[in-house]
């Protein structure tokens, strides 16, 4: 293995590839760099060190199997390079445990601006992140106070998220509240700012080209900020400030606990309160407890996010006395349990939306609030305070990952799932500024000249500095200048080594201030090729020095200037490795990633991975075009590159590969590179998108399903999506649940509930399910509202108001003019969740009220992923048309029958949860005398009320899940209808121990209307785990498998020490 550092060892990189290649070893030499490359969208990588990747891209093209380049962002083990080596990739990425190969896809379209003065970012009622868009939006004159600014980065907060997916009330056109830019007007009575100012604040609607506020909510940036660093500010520091200064009064000494201590507020509250000299104590889900930590917060001061091991830690910690104030985001039993911590006359400051309370506990301030409660004065001088505090080091700006603004979706997305530490933020790009200057290296050049004639001409330029090595005296230099000047620009031509920083300064100082500049075009560079066997340490400097150093130049000396656009003009051979030009891939390896560098740090930046143009120039003339040719790359017409440019400079992106391929060729070789496995199986039709006719062919469907969940759910491609693979497993969570849902929605003109995926949990099966639920032609408007159903509704009310005889009593009458079985009734019965070779497989049946389907178990199923097989037996009658069972001892017969034919010989375990337990230990009993290899019962929170509370204990149950009605909708009155009957079937029923180990559940939450401390039957292991009935299963479900799991490994152990 061979450590790169940077571009300074790439000769002692190229020596020791030259010394395999001369050895001849079998065994492929393996390349470390360390953040060399970007992988994900919070990579920032450092550009010197992609120059390895470059020149060894080469290195494998000339001499496959030869070389592995692999790059982390962690200590690589040994193990790590054996799983490297293991994935037969030429070039693999370690980020945290995952792995990550290159991949050439077709570039996604970007939003458009409309052509119009001012835009603004909106959402659909569609519900989908995909049908975000850019809208023309009018302008209205300033009153007194209000500023106008050309936004250039606007923070992205999760409420925006939130609104966009329908999941809470707000206006789709104006999503956006904090923002940095430019002064462009200001009204009258503002005398702080003017016109010009870089500044940065609270704004409504803040994502478009411009933003109107008060100019009490302002501020001008500090020296040395970028725009997506300040706008990253505003509103966490903000809301951190007036919660910990204002609400909680923290003061010095006080013990102070943070929820989400990696996201953007708490990050800004833990350096606000260490300032202040508080005790920090903050909860984060365990990826990022590193983040925190990094804050100063030690160790025994963090807790998981995730659990309520919080409450016990951090009363050890303090010795029993708990903490003076909480800053809370979280809700449900973590508010009860942060509520438990707090001393007598300790402070609660609620921020989230979800749980809000009447009050807290006695003797402790319970303080919802939202950040507009301070006012424009006291918000202004919160402002000024965190200033002065970043002034003087004390406090420092958070994390930033950037997308542009043409990429919300994406950016949406990525915050949707929670993948980032700090802040999210959208840059907001623009045209060229005709009244700016444009500087072009490589201006006298044929491909330079070819540029510099479309700015002027299509891009209405009128100001250009052309750089080159020999100035005015290069080739048809002073005609070019003449030709220019002719049509309207002024045009200087300027002789320039670019790689020296004081020669590049004169140059950028000279440029006129009536003419700012506005835009970088790098197009300069040097040819050298030669195969690797035959570089040098000089061959390399030679084409390195001008386009790395002038692009670092270029980069270091204008990131402070307020540019539209930074181009650099990269060359495919960095990406692909072409043979003989190991220096040139080397070099616009680094361009590749100073463009990415750039763009993370919220700066314009793109570079252009050109292939061939059909343009004579001094660095293609010796180019044998037909040998391109049959490798698959076809020259550019001029006119294709221009229009190329000009979507490119503008779109969004880092990088581009700008080529014509005749994917045919690679088609036909016998072992397509890898890079291009993506598009040579042909492109994946775009996701949530549909034809004039909607797709109506299961197959058609199938493809749409997993490339709709492959979007969702940040996959590379649709194959890694598998037909039969599980959403749960593919990681769908509640958020991204909506989005799948609004999605399919959307192009099927179905109305489907937000359980969909739950429902029917693999992409074949949705697939499948879709298919029988599309009329023959598409509906001619939007689908009707479904109909009411009244049962539902009128039940739901009761338990809601806390009636339960009353929705009861509705209830059993509906139940009781239902038809019944004796035998199976033909209903659906099994839904795998997993599969694995461990024995004994878990067979869950599902509980006996509505809602409660193969989702049900999915969080704890995926806890067994690829190491037991999970089925879930769901219980007849809950689905229009199904009929309800005679008796009891007919659903258990018949269940059991099920089981019986699933599992043949393979021993197994039941394990119910709440009611469905109760269906478990009926089926034991009748399992054991078949003698079929029933090993145990697990009860997940089973409670067996006395008959006269049966009523009121699902009640509680309904009044539960009724408020879980925004994720998991879908009450019915057959669902309803069959709940009340199976109580009734089960109120009278005695639980008889059976005759294998029985495990009992708990969550340490009980019901309100359930003894959770005794046993269902007697001889129960009782165990408890974190939640309440609810959460188990859902957050805490990883918690409650590890129990699970844990106790089936001590019940196998026990029964291997009887044998022995």
């Amino acid at each position: 293995m061979l450590t790169a550092v940077d571009a300074s060892s790439l000769p002692r990189i190229l020596a020791a590839v030259q010394a395999v290649i001369a050895a001849d070893r079998p065994e492929p030499l393996v390349v470390l760099t360390h953040r060399a490359v970007a992988v994900r969208p919070s990579d920032e990588p450092v550009p010197d060190r992609a120059a390895v990747w470059g020149l060894l891209r080469t290195a494998q093209s000339e001499h496959p199997g030869r070389f592995v380049l692999l790059d982390s962002d962690r200590p690589v083990t040994t193990a790590d390079l054996g799983d490297a080596l293991a994935t037969g990739e030429p070039q693999v990425a370690l980020r945290g445990a995952d792995r990550y190969a290159p991949r050439l896809t077709r570039r996604p379209a970007a939003l458009e601006p409309p052509a119009a003065e001012a835009w603004n970012l909106t959402a659909s009622p569609t519900g989908s992140l995909d049908d975000l868009a850019l809208a023309p939006r009018t302008v209205e004159p300033l009153t007194d106070g209000q500023v106008r600014i050309a936004v250039r980065a606007v923070g992205v907060n999760f409420k925006d998220v939130l609104i966009t997916l329908g999941m809470v009330p707000g206006d789709l056109t104006r999503l956006g509240v904090e923002a940095a830019g430019v002064v462009l007007d200001v009204g009258p009575g503002v005398r702080s700012l003017r016109p010009g100012d870089r500044v940065f604040g609270l704004a409504d609607a803040a994502f478009g080209s411009t933003a109107v506020t008060d100019q009490r909510l302002l501020a001008r940036i500090p020296d040395g900020w970028g725009f997506a660093r300040a706008a990253s500010v505003p509103a966490v520091f903000l809301t951190a400030h007036y919660a910990l200064r204002d609400l909680l009064g923290i003061q010095p000494g006080q013990r102070l606990l943070v929820h989400s201590g990696a996201g953007g507020v708490g990050m800004a509250a833990i350096q606000l309160a260490t300032v202040w000299g508080a005790e920090v104590f903050a909860t984060a889900s365990e990826p990022k407890q590193d983040a925190v930590a990094g804050l100063g917060v030690a160790r025994d001061h963090i807790a998981s996010s995730r659990t309520l091991d919080f409450e016990r830690a951090f009363t050890e910690v303090t010795g029993g006395k708990g903490v003076d104030a909480v800053l809370n985001s979280l809700a449900g039993e973590f508010v009860d349990a942060s509520l438990r911590l707090l001393r007598p006359g300790g402070r609660f400051a609620e921020m989230g939306r979800t749980d809000i309370r009447e009050s807290g506990p006695a003797g402790v301030e319970y303080l919802p609030f939202d950040l507009s409660d301070a006012g424009e004065e006291r918000i202004g001088e919160m402002l000024a305070e965190l200033l002065t505090l970043f002034d003087t080091g004390k406090l420092a700006t958070l994390p930033v990952t950037t997308w542009d603004i043409r990429r919300a979706p994406s950016a949406f997305r990525y915050l949707s799932q929670a993948r980032h530490v700090g802040k999210v933020v959208l840059t907001v790009g623009r045209d060229l500024d005709p009244d700016g200057t444009v500087l072009l290296t490589g201006g006298t050049g044929g491909l330079g000249a070819s540029l510099a004639r479309h700015l002027v001409r299509a891009r209405g330029v009128r100001s250009l500095v052309l750089v080159s090595r020999t100035g005015i005296d290069a080739p048809g230099a002073r005609e070019l200048r003449d030709e220019l000047t002719g049509a309207g620009a002024s045009v200087t031509v300027t002789a320039c080594d670019i790689a020296d920083r004081a020669a590049l300064g004169r140059v950028l100082d000279a440029v006129p201030a009536a003419h700012p500049l506005t835009a970088v075009v790098h197009a300069a560079g040097v040819l050298d090729d030669a195969t690797i066997g035959e570089l040098d340490a000089d061959r390399l400097e030679t084409v390195l020095r001008p386009k790395v150093q002038g692009a670092r130049l270029l980069h270091e000396l204008t990131q402070d200037l307020d540019l539209s656009a930074f181009v650099l003009f990269s060359s495919a051979a960095g990406v692909f490795g072409a043979a003989g030009q190991g220096n040139y891939a080397a070099a616009n390896a680094v361009l590749d990633a100073l463009a990415r560098h750039r763009r993370a740090r919220g700066l314009p930046a793109v570079s252009i991975d050109w292939g061939l143009w059909d343009l004579p120039s001094a660095m293609t003339e010796g180019l044998d075009h037909a040998r391109f040719a049959r490798s698959g790359l076809m020259p550019l017409a001029e006119e294709q590159g221009h229009a190329i440019f000009d979507n490119v400079a503008a779109g969004g992106d880092a990088q581009v590969v700008a080529a014509r391929l005749n994917l045919a060729v690679f088609r036909e070789l016998p072992d397509p590179p890898r890079l291009m496995a993506g598009l040579v199986r042909g492109p994946r039709r775009a996701a949530g998108t549909t034809a004039a006719r909607p797709v109506r062919t299961e197959e058609g469907l199938l493809e749409m399903v997993r490339a709709t969940a492959a979007d969702v759910l940040g996959y590379a491609g649709t194959e890694e999506v598998d037909p039969a693979g599980l959403f749960a497993e593919l990681g769908l969570d509640s958020l991204t649940a909506v989005e799948l849902r609004n999605r399919l929605a959307s192009a099927t003109s179905l109305r489907l509930p937000t359980s969909i995926a739950f429902d029917h949990p693999t992409p074949a099966r949705l697939a499948r399910h879709l298919l029988t639920h599309l009329s023959v032609e598409p509906a001619a408007t939007a689908p009707a509202p479904p109909p009411s159903d009244l049962v539902a509704d009128l039940c739901a009310a009761a338990f809601e108001a806390g009636d339960g005889k009353r929705a009861f009593d509705l209830l059993r009458t509906v139940a009781r003019n239902r038809p019944t079985f004796r035998t199976e009734p033909g209903t659906p019965a099994f839904t795998p969740l997993g599969s694995g070779a461990e024995a004994p497989r878990l067979v869950c049946p599902t509980p006996l009220v509505p809602l409660a389907g193969a989702y049900t178990y999915a969080r704890f199923a995926s806890g067994f992923r690829g190491r037991r097989t999970v089925d879930v037996l769901a219980t007849p009658g809950f689905l229009d048309g199904e009929p309800l069972a005679e008796s009891g001892e007919v659903l258990a017969r018949v269940q059991t029958e099920r089981v019986l034919a699933r599992t043949g010989d393979d021993p197994f375990v039941l394990v119910g949860y709440s009611s469905g337990g109760l269906l478990a230990l009926a089926m034991a009993a009748l399992l054991s005398e078949r003698g079929a290899p029933l090993r145990s019962v697990v009860l997940l929170d089973t409670y067996l009320p006395e008959p006269d509370r049966m009523d009121e204990f699902v009640a509680a149950l309904m009044r539960g899940m009724t408020d879980r009605r925004d994720v998991v909708r879908g009450l019915t009155g057959t669902g309803l209808s069959a709940m009340a009957w199976n109580c009734d079937l089960f109120a009278e029923w005695s639980a008889a121990p059976p005759p294998v180990p029985v495990l009992s559940v708990r969550a340490d939450v009980p019901l309100p209307a359930g003894d959770g401390s005794a046993p269902v039957v007697t001889g129960a292991d009782v165990r408890t785990t974190a939640g309440d009935h609810f959460t188990l299963l859902e957050e805490h479900a990883s918690r409650t498998s590890a129990l699970v799991a844990e106790w089936l490994a001590e019940d196998e152990h026990g029964d291997e020490q009887t044998v022995l």
